[in-house]
């Protein structure tokens, strides 16, 4: 069926058709799956980094990439980067927000915001803020991380603040 209504404004609105109206609806449902996708993997980063269950949300030939960190290809070497990072960053507590999604059928792309209370080595205490620039694949009908890169707005001791020591190192 099809209906043609006018906007609040006047305008006549797009003819939709029950496809049209469907392929919406799941253009929806898809930035709400990848949503989640993402609140799973702060959920997981901050049990503290359970490798185990992160390394389920990315598809086989995914890349994890920051500057300061490296670049870890493939499931294996992410796992292992997963496992390993609780020897420095040894507490983390990720908020998410203010995420751009943009899906083309089965592959998509999201940006996303990044505030970060941590803990290095536990012993100093810091703010880590940043982006992420994500590329997420459909695969079975479940979506995955494709790519994941970590842009640093600044990682800053509580003590200094941001204002004061923009990059502390993860060491």
């Amino acid at each position: 069926s099809t209906a043609n209504r006018m906007t609040p404004s006047g305008q006549k609105e797009k003819t939709m058709t029950t496809e049209s109206i469907l392929k919406r609806l799941q253009a929806l449902e898809d930035v709400e799956d990848i949503k989640r996708l993402k609140a799973q993997y702060c959920n997981y980063c901050d049990q503290p980094f359970n490798a185990d269950a992160l390394i389920k949300l990315f598809a086989d030939d995914a890349v994890w990439e920051a500057d300061g960190i490296g670049r870890f290809e493939g499931t294996d070497a992410i796992y292992g980067f997963f496992k390993n990072i609780t020897e420095r960053l040894t507490f983390a507590v990720h908020y998410v927000m203010n995420p751009i999604i943009d899906v083309q059928g089965n592959t998509a792309q999201g940006y996303w915001y990044l505030w970060e209370p941590g803990t290095i080595k536990g012993r100093d205490a810091i703010w880590i803020s940043g982006s992420y620039t994500d590329e997420y694949q459909k695969l079975n009908g479940v979506w995955k991380f494709k790519n994941v890169h970590l842009d640093w707005f600044f990682r800053a001791s509580i003590e200094k603040g941001w204002a004061e020591e923009r990059m502390a190192t993860f060491d």
